[in-house]
């Protein structure tokens, strides 16, 4: 997300360094110099600029989970419906949190729910890639299941160790 930063007039070169990856959706955004005022400005737009597209997706996702999760709720047999409002309840939950800025969460939690959501997403993707080609045998929904299990159990630890966490993440 763009930031504004009161930055002393010395004249001398700064250096900024990423201590992380950037959420690359957008790009990096532009560096610029001036007064407060006009910045502000230029902040504000350029904020809605990469945030709005986001929030389109939170809303579609979101309406598209409550319609699957009512079909499924009425068919419950149909695994597909239910891993397809997973997929959309997922997305939705990991955009909204995008979107916000102003989630109390601790920053290392904030940190790990994406990659983890995402990974909740790619699992249900699975499934439901198998389920609509009539491959999604009790085998396959067991081991999605394990693997589910233990990434959400490896973000659990790395999140109550505070230590290497970048590691258990990125893995």
């Amino acid at each position: 997300s763009p930031a504004l930063f009161a930055l002393p007039n010395t004249g001398a070169d700064i250096e900024i360094r990423l201590q992380t990856r950037p959420f690359m959706q957008h790009g990096l955004v532009q560096v610029q110099q001036g007064p407060v005022d006009a910045l502000a400005l230029l902040q504000t737009e350029e904020y809605a600029r990469v945030a709005d597209p986001v929030w389109v997706t939170v809303v579609l996702s979101g309406t598209l989970f409550v319609i699957a999760l009512a079909l499924w709720w009425a068919r419950p047999r149909q695994v597909l419906l239910g891993l397809f409002a997973g997929l959309c309840g997922t997305a939705a939950l990991r955009h909204w949190l995008l979107h916000w800025s102003g989630i109390g969460l601790p920053p290392l939690l904030f940190e790990h729910l994406n990659p983890y959501l995402i990974y909740c997403f790619v699992t249900m993707a699975l499934g439901a890639s198998w389920a609509m080609v009539h491959e999604l045998r009790p085998r396959r929904a067991r081991w999605l299941l394990g693997a589910w299990a233990v990434f959400t159990l490896a973000s659990v630890v790395a999140v109550a160790l505070e230590r290497e966490t970048l590691l258990l993440r990125n893995l």
